[in-house]
């Protein structure tokens, strides 16, 4: 029998980590869990309304702990885009899972990006969410087992992912 891995999907905000998540574990007939989803069930609270209310210090902790709480069940696992910022966060992605990096040039993700409800889309400048891609990326490469071009097609891409999945 193949030994199966739990699979994160990590990058930058509009790379595809959820729609490629959810299409990737229907594939596999395996969970498929969004960080951000299961953070906001475990504090409580809508990520922008813990943001304001508590800090990013306080938000990240809410995500390492349910980082650790949803390693043991496996599957796939769309982590937010600044999951990898604590090191800490990025030893558990490693231990527990095959990091796949989504990775696509800046403007491709603003594009994808570009008109909907994010509300980091309109706290920032396009300027400072480039600064933040260039502060990010080296910590997915950092985190990743493997890279992969996120221009590719959903199709491609699951193929892809599927591939790591049972190699």
């Amino acid at each position: 029998m193949v030994q199966q891995r739990s699979i994160a999907l990590i990058g930058f905000m509009g790379s595809g980590k959820s729609t490629l998540g959810r299409l990737v574990s229907n594939e596999l007939d395996v969970t498929f869990r969004d960080l951000d989803a299961e953070t906001e069930n475990m504090s409580g609270m809508r990520i922008p309304a813990l943001l304001e209310e508590k800090g990013e210090l306080a938000f990240r902790e809410f995500e390492s702990l349910t980082l650790i709480r949803v390693c043991p069940e496996g599957g796939v696992l769309s982590a937010s885009s600044g999951c990898v910022m604590p090191e800490r966060n990025r030893r558990i992605l490693r231990s527990a899972y095959t990091c796949i990096f989504l990775d696509a040039p800046f403007d491709v993700l603003m594009d994808r990006v570009n008109g909907t409800s994010r509300p980091i889309l309109k706290t920032m400048s396009r300027n400072e969410l480039r600064r933040l891609y260039e502060l990010r990326k080296p910590l997915y490469i950092d985190c990743a087992s493997a890279t992969l071009d996120a221009t590719a097609s959903l199709r491609q891409l699951t193929e892809r992912i599927i591939d790591i999945y049972y190699s």
